[in-house]
């Protein structure tokens, strides 16, 4: 408790203020655990919210009642302490007790704080001053002031070194072969052991012949805009390629010539930003309760970005091809990002734009392609669902229907009732007839019905299990119970389960593209297992002879 006197008035004036800083200190002691706990176990609170959704027991609800209160708790706690600190700071520093020393510093004030004040004093002004404490606050005051307006809003987020360990991972040159034996004392990328770097390739100078057209999808954060057709998903799909770069709420820019004015944007920055899944906003999955905890902590992998509408000085810029951004749009100029981030104001007629994972609005990649009606989609869903109620198909399905005006059909119930089947052996729930394995299905194959008459096929892959997979997944699969769902979060992964993983994913696809996988099919008859290359189904048949030619 904080012992504060009036002096003037000879009273002592400090218990109710000493009752309340003791009561916010209490406070702070028991959320910060709290806080601990729902960080720990973030997976499995989510888990229980969801099923909360789904259930009508009294037992589950009281469950996500006390799973909501924990993250109220757990949002309290920093500004708890936040407070705390600044109580004692502020405590520290008025002189409102006798003074024990020359300088007049109160007996309350900790010795650590009085040497850091007399070092300041006597560095600014040569000798100590009679008011040190007041002195070492007020440049401490102003230098962060002046260092808070040199840094740029992406130099003290983890963007920057989570996009450097993606670029070392995955962006390198496999021409440039590394030396075969190495030199002692000498650091191997100095002496040619590592792969050549592409670490700055331009977006622009992405390959269209060699490779596929790339479509790098991001989530732009509106939290605070009133976007048509955006209430409740707090985001809208951006797209970063070779040639363009934008969305449809800001509109967009030819990539070749917005490159100048966002000279930090590149092939590493752009695939950091589709797999930034961290983040203090973060689309349809924020939270509105840990956004200014998160934003900060500092736990950001977001990246803010020059808005392709206001890429030129003047607004829209006309060149041979036409006129891109919308001059007309009304600017909001965000030049206190952090702040922006903590409040959620975040708009898409912001001179610089938020952008996210992708996956913070649509986790398969899929949507832009379906702008697009293409024939064929080959989809690949590796996202942890321990239910397999395959949310982000049926997220997909749902913007295609609203936005786009398109039907998916997928048959996609016997992967999940033959996974379950397989986990819940783990889990030791094993059903009394557990299946036998048999080849397939890891995958299904569906129908898009753009409208027109328009058809086109989605072939969708599921990470599953049937039962014929090699001993060491299946090894895996006995002892771990959430195989193949383990959450992302965890980001140590040992050699085994890397592997695991690994050869689960080449089991699967080489299952179902050599066709010796039964698949499901949309038309077929129930239960029934399709090969890929059967004639007899028309879907089937005419994906494959797509992927072959």
């Amino acid at each position: 408790m904080f012992d504060v006197v009036d002096v003037k008035a000879g009273v002592s004036s400090g218990v109710l203020l000493g009752l309340i800083t003791g009561w916010i200190k209490t406070l702070a002691g028991i959320a910060t655990p709290v806080a601990a706990a729902v960080t720990l176990f973030r997976q499995q609170f989510g888990e229980l919210l969801k099923a909360a959704t789904a259930a009508s027991g009294w037992s589950t609800q009281l469950a996500a009642f006390a799973v909501k209160a924990a993250v109220w708790i757990a949002d309290c706690a920093l500004p708890l302490l936040i407070w705390v600190i600044y109580l004692y700071l502020c405590y520290w520093g008025i002189i409102n007790d006798k003074p024990i020393n020359p300088i007049g510093a109160g007996t309350h004030t900790p010795w650590w704080l009085l040497a850091a004040a007399n070092e300041v004093s006597t560095f600014i002004e040569g000798r100590v001053i009679d008011r040190p404490v007041a002195l070492l606050y007020l440049s401490s005051g102003l230098l962060l002031f002046l260092l808070s307006w040199l840094l740029t809003p992406n130099a003290n987020s983890l963007h920057r070194l989570y996009r450097d360990r993606l670029s070392k991972a995955f962006l390198f040159d496999p021409t440039c072969r590394p030396a075969e034996k190495p030199t002692p004392n000498e650091a191997s990328i100095d002496q040619g052991r590592d792969f050549g770097a592409l670490d700055t390739m331009r977006l622009s100078d992405l390959s269209e012949i060699c490779a596929p057209y790339h479509l790098i999808n991001a989530a732009l954060n509106i939290q605070g805009s009133d976007f048509a057709n955006r209430r409740g998903r707090n985001a809208d799909f951006f797209l970063i390629s070779k040639c363009w770069i934008g969305s449809v709420a800001t509109g967009y820019a030819p990539m070749e010539e917005f490159e100048p004015a966002a000279r930090d944007l590149d092939l590493a920055t752009a695939m950091a930003i589709s797999g930034a899944a961290v983040s203090s906003n973060m689309g349809v999955h924020s939270v509105r309760l840990l956004t200014p905890t998160l934003a900060i902590l500092n736990v950001r992998l977001g990246y803010w970005m020059k808005n392709p509408a206001f890429w030129a000085p003047t607004g829209a810029v006309t060149t041979g091809r036409g006129s891109y951004p919308r001059a007309w749009m009304p600017k909001h100029r965000s030049t206190l990002f952090l702040w922006s981030e903590i409040t959620g104001r975040l708009y898409e007629n912001a001179d610089e734009v938020y952008l996210t994972d992708g996956g913070h609005i649509e986790n398969l990649g899929v949507y832009e392609l379906l702008r697009r009606r293409c024939r064929f989609i080959i989809a690949i869903d590796v996202d942890p669902d321990v239910t397999m109620h395959f949310p982000a198909l049926v997220r997909l399905e749902r913007f295609a229907r609203i936005d786009l005006g398109i039907r998916i059909t997928l048959p996609w119930e016997a992967i999940r009732r033959t996974t379950l089947a397989l986990m819940s052996e783990a889990a030791d729930t094993a059903q009394p007839n557990p299946p036998s394995p048999q080849p397939g299905p890891h995958a299904a194959l569906g129908t898009i019905d753009y409208g027109g008459g328009e058809i086109g096929y989605l072939m969708y892959v599921k990470t599953s299990l049937t039962g014929d997979e090699n001993d060491y997944i299946r090894d895996y699969a006995r002892r771990y119970s959430r195989f193949p769902h383990e959450s992302t979060g965890d980001q140590f992964f040992s050699e085994e389960q890397f592997e695991v993983y690994r050869a689960l994913g080449f089991h699967m696809m080489h299952g179902v593209l050599s066709g010796s996988d039964g698949i499901e099919v949309v038309g077929a008859p129930a239960d029934a297992r399709v090969k890929f290359d059967d004639p007899s189904m028309e879907p089937a048949r005419r994906f494959r002879a797509a992927l072959m030619s």
